[in-house]
């Protein structure tokens, strides 16, 4: 990919600018300015706040890609390249598990994905997510592989482990407490094989943990795509398979529901669940 270095450089500084407030705000849960987007849909100041920061040093840094983010929307770019027949956009959800972080939970993040869209078709060239809670970042590009950064500063690759003993794995769900059609039956196929599901609240986040082998699998409804344009990049340079629920290899922009994991696992769920 070209220029991967220097734009993965230019997210990472434009994440460590943002993390000082996210930081101080969770301590101060019961200052927070919380205001609702719309049914059990919240958005705090810290959200704003590191959405902006995060705009503004991309778009110094960065003048000629624009933006789709959670909270603002679809921002130009300053100098713009759709003349040239293509577009970069940055794609941004400032606090991923927001209702998580407004009540003092550390499992929420900052996800930022890079997008090249041309001829209508959307690829994602870079994604890096942030975990503040325990400065953990992850990050991968198109054909770079998936890498993580800890606390310490330590790079290593990610790679999801590819065993499908069901009794040993984590299903990440969505926080739905009624799932319909293909979703449900794939959620009730894995309980019957003893799979362990838990909801975490941040779909970023679990993506993230996926692709490093800390949550097995993933089987949730419809995703907007800040939720998961980074993670979408970084489970398949892991090594993993992302599908929507109707088996078909899950793109950008699709109107679906996502699972995710291991290609052996996979496959298992799709073809045994109508058994069940």
């Amino acid at each position: 990919m070209k220029n991967f270095n220097a734009d993965l450089n230019v997210v990472l500084d434009a994440i460590r600018k943002a993390l000082p407030r996210i930081s101080r705000d969770f301590y101060e849960v019961e200052k927070l300015q919380i205001s609702k987007k719309g049914v059990t849909d919240f958005v705090t100041n810290t959200d704003l706040k590191t959405e902006k920061t995060l705009v503004t040093h991309l778009q110094k840094a960065r003048a000629d890609y624009g933006f789709l983010t959670e909270e603002s929307g679809e921002l130009p770019s300053l100098n713009g390249t759709k003349n040239l027949g293509f577009e970069y956009r940055w794609v941004i959800d400032p606090i991923d598990g927001t209702f998580n972080f407004m009540h003092g939970i550390p499992f929420f993040c900052i996800s930022v994905a890079l997008v090249k869209i041309e001829n209508n078709k959307t690829s994602v060239l870079l994604g890096v997510i942030c975990n503040p809670s325990n400065n953990e970042i992850f990050y991968a590009g198109r054909n770079m592989g998936a890498h993580l950064i800890d606390h310490l500063g330590t790079h290593r690759k990610m790679r999801i482990p590819h065993h499908k003993d069901f009794e040993r794995v984590v299903c990440a769900v969505h926080d739905n407490p009624h799932p319909t059609g293909r979703l449900n039956e794939y959620i009730d196929y894995v309980q019957k094989k003893h799979c362990r599901t838990r909801i975490f609240g941040a779909s970023a986040l679990e993506m993230a943990y996926l692709a490093d082998g800390r949550i097995n699998l993933l089987i949730q409804g419809k995703l907007n795509v800040w939720d998961y344009a980074a993670g979408l990049l970084i489970i398949r340079e892991a090594g993993g398979v992302v599908r929507d629920l109707n088996g078909k290899d899950f793109e950008f922009n699709v109107d679906s529901g996502i699972m995710a994991g291991n290609q052996d696992m996979i496959e298992e769920i799709e073809k045994g669940y109508k058994n069940v």
